[in-house]
C-alpha cells in the first residue's frame, strides 16, 4: 500500500515532497505493526521487517519536490 498511495497521493493534488510524505507514514505504521508480530513470534515478521526498511531507505524524491499534477 505505501507504493501505491505515492501515485494516489499525486493524483489527488499533493506535491511529490506530500506524497512521498505520506508514503513513509504508512512504512512507519506497517512496520510498527510487525514489530508486534514478532513480538508474538509470527514466522517470518523479522523478515517482512527487513523488506519493509529497505524500501523506507531506498526511497527517494528525484526532481522538484513542490510539483504536482
Amino acid at each position: 500500500m505505501p507504493s501505491n498511495e505515492i501515485v494516489l497521493s499525486l493524483l489527488k493534488g499533493k506535491t511529490t515532497k506530500e506524497a512521498d510524505n505520506i508514503s513513509r507514514k504508512m512504512m512507519i505504521k506497517n512496520m510498527k505493526k510487525i514489530l508486534a508480530m514478532e513480538q508474538k513470534n509470527e514466522p517470518g515478521a523479522t523478515g517482512m521487517l527487513q523488506i519493509l526498511w529497505d524500501n523506507y531507505d531506498g526511497q527517494v524524491v528525484l526532481g522538484n519536490k513542490d510539483a504536482s499534477f
